[in-house]
């Protein structure tokens, strides 16, 4: 017996053969390597969901199922479903589907990540230099460019192709007036000409 489960998911330990890769995922380009070095340091914390009815594919779970079987391993934790084809490709589509729809926190990120020990060396799934230009994308870069990725006057670089999703996090509209201290902020549109102009600046 050669895997390393997480105790509460050993009851769904099943043999790793009897699971098979889904020849028509639409979701390709595992990183094989890191998930494996996931599950070598942490243990499979997750189960696979495999389909009975298609003879054990894989609906999600792909990249897990090759990193255990490049690992050695002989026996995975796995949900079994029992999915007629379509709610099969409806649910494998939207598992990947739907992992996309979250975003990273730049600054929470950086602060967990630092509070790390080096010494320990965790795998993070982040290969070298891939971290600091995600956190130079989300503007809590390390560098002293403002953390915004700008000119290095603190000026954030702007982020225009986003304007819509940040105007629905912060609540704000064009024609605001905000009252923030002593100051007041008009919210404006720099995509026609007009800005946000403050007083006093």
């Amino acid at each position: 017996m050669t895997h390393k489960i997480v105790e509460d998911l050993r009851p769904l330990a099943m043999p790793i053969d009897d699971c098979h890769l889904d020849p028509a995922n639409a979701r390709t380009g595992h990183d094989v390597d890191q998930i494996a070095g996931s599950l070598h340091a942490y243990g499979q914390r997750k189960p696979i969901v495999i389909n009975r009815l298609a003879g054990g594919r894989i609906e999600a779970g792909n990249g897990t199922w090759q990193a255990a079987k490049a690992l050695g391993w002989t026996e995975i934790a796995a949900v079994v479903v029992e999915d007629d084809p379509m709610t099969a490709v409806g649910f494998a589509v939207a598992d990947n589907r739907t992992a996309e729809l979250s975003r990273w926190d730049g600054e929470t990120l950086k602060a967990l990540l630092d509070g790390l020990d080096p010494d320990l060396e965790l795998p993070t799934g982040f290969k070298e230099g891939e971290l600091d230009a995600l956190l130079a994308e989300l503007g809590a870069g390390l560098g002293g460019d403002g953390g915004g990725g700008g000119d290095g006057n603190g000026d954030a670089k702007p982020q225009i192709d986003r304007a819509a999703e940040l105007q629905g996090k912060w609540g704000t509209a064009v024609g605001q007036l905000w009252q923030i201290g002593g100051h007041r902020l008009l919210i404006g549109d720099c995509t026609v000409g007009r800005r946000g102009e403050c007083s006093p600046p």
